[in-house]
């Protein structure tokens, strides 16, 4: 695996994740692998790899990767990040070249990766461990496409061929990511829903004739998430820790968190939202709908970090309704868990969410999640119905995209139900009983490297 992020060394967001969990859970399945990032400033390997199956292989190179962000700053992405993703793409190959690592596969992640099936198809000429190597590309967010001006280019210490302009080139510009599903064997995305939902132009980002020309090679795998960190039943941050069939203490680690967040400590239903501040996920719904949420009687609290425009709006309504809305501007692990665990309900509006994790981790602590119905949502959470005989959660759709009656008419759903106390328990427990570990999905991955390993390249 080829990826620009990897939990715990590296994290924007859940590409991290996915590529921090997905190898633990192959190894027992009997695939041999090693992961292949790059080496940023602050990552101290041996600490890190305590207790990992997983062999990580780091990129070093302090020019590039020895910045504070991953990517950008808060002002925007780094210049030259072309060089430092064409860098990083040339140095992973030679890395698994110089270990003698005879891959039947070469798995990479996203745009960042997406140079790697180019470098191998050129491989291919010569002698290399990876000449026979097949392809998988996996898109995690297609709207982030590595994009640069086409005078970019010289930043690649690489051959000009006419092969990478029919591959790169989208409309005047170098594409990272068209070039990857243009020359990946095979590609696949995060959920079955969201593979679906790229073909179509409203959703494509452009690239959705791309998609479509690749439909037969495209598949939506859904992602996992670590069910050892994420257990209420053995969580080190709850004041209380619980499961299923003692969902009483809950409320202690309910008003832990409002304690903590400085609300009053109440009955009121409490909204959680564990978010990148992006209007993608639609950060922006919930501050147009702020006073009508805080009128139907609910507490809110959000932690995230993102755009400037949206975490200064985010502090806006907090002091506007300091007893009903507290924010955090940026990430706490452990308070990240506290929200998973004291909350009632979990928020997630996402205009387009290609797999998601929150909902998941909500719905393993009893907290019921309110989310658009798209992609890896809509495949994860269903509709409670009347009677809470049915459902895990509260969906919504909205026809125009700053169209806020949706959320406030599923967020009013949810919190009707959590009124009826008994119906509650039992929508709670049954969210708790789903199964979101890594072994399913493990075991899809598999079938698919073994079916591009019989094809080869």
């Amino acid at each position: 695996m080829i990826s620009s992020e990897c939990a715990p060394f590296s994290k924007t967001g859940g590409l991290a994740d996915v590529v921090g969990a997905l190898p633990e859970a192959l190894e027992p399945l009997g695939i041999e692998l090693c992961v292949v990032t790059p080496r940023y400033r602050g990552i101290r390997e041996a600490e890190a790899l305590l207790g990992r199956r997983t062999t990580v292989y780091f990129i070093r190179n302090k020019r590039f990767f020895g910045r504070k962000g991953l990517y950008g700053t808060k002002d925007g992405d780094y210049k030259d990040n072309l060089a430092r993703f064409g860098y990083f793409a040339q140095a992973a190959v030679k890395k698994l070249e110089q270990i003698h690592f005879d891959a039947d596969i070469v798995h990479v992640h996203d745009w960042q990766g997406a140079l790697v099936p180019l470098i191998l198809r050129h491989q291919k000429k010569r002698s290399s461990t990876l000449a026979k190597a097949a392809t998988l590309l996996t898109i995690h967010n297609h709207s982030y496409q590595g994009t640069f001006p086409a005078k970019a280019r010289s930043q690649l210490k690489m051959a000009r061929t006419r092969t990478f302009a029919r591959g790169f080139k989208h409309r005047g510009r170098i594409n990272c990511l068209k070039g990857g599903i243009t020359f990946s064997k095979r590609i696949s995305t995060v959920s079955p829903t969201y593979a679906k939902e790229i073909r179509r132009k409203k959703n494509g980002s452009g690239l959705d004739r791309f998609f479509r020309m690749r439909q037969k090679g495209l598949l939506g795998i859904l992602n996992g998430i670590d069910t050892s960190i994420w257990d209420p039943a053995r969580d080190s941050a709850l004041v209380a820790p619980y499961d299923s069939e003692r969902l009483d203490l809950k409320r202690k680690c309910k008003r832990q968190l409002q304690k903590q967040m400085r609300l009053p400590v109440s009955s009121k239903p409490l909204i959680g939202m564990v978010t990148r501040l992006a209007e993608q996920k639609g950060v922006d719904l919930v501050v147009g709908a702020a006073e009508q949420l805080v009128k139907e009687g609910v507490q809110l609290v959000l932690l995230g970090t993102g755009e400037r425009k949206l975490e200064n709006a985010a502090k806006r309504l907090m002091r506007k309704y300091p007893r009903s809305i507290r924010v955090r501007i940026g990430f706490d692990e452990t308070l990240a868990h506290r929200i998973y665990g004291g909350s009632d309900l979990f928020l997630m509006p996402s205009r387009y969410e290609p797999c998601g994790l929150g909902q998941m981790i909500a719905m393993r602590y009893g907290t019921l999640p309110i989310v658009r119905a798209t992609g890896g949502l809509a495949d994860t959470v269903s509709e409670v119905n009347a009677t809470g005989s049915r459902g895990t959660g509260f969906l919504f759709r909205s026809k125009k995209r700053t169209d806020t009656k949706g959320l406030v008419h599923a967020v009013k759903r949810a919190v009707r139900c959590t009124k009826k106390k008994r119906v509650c328990r039992k929508v709670q427990q049954r969210a708790m009983a789903q199964d979101f570990g890594w072994e399913k999905s493990a075991r899809q991955y598999v079938e698919l490297y073994e079916s591009l390993s019989r094809r080869g390249r």
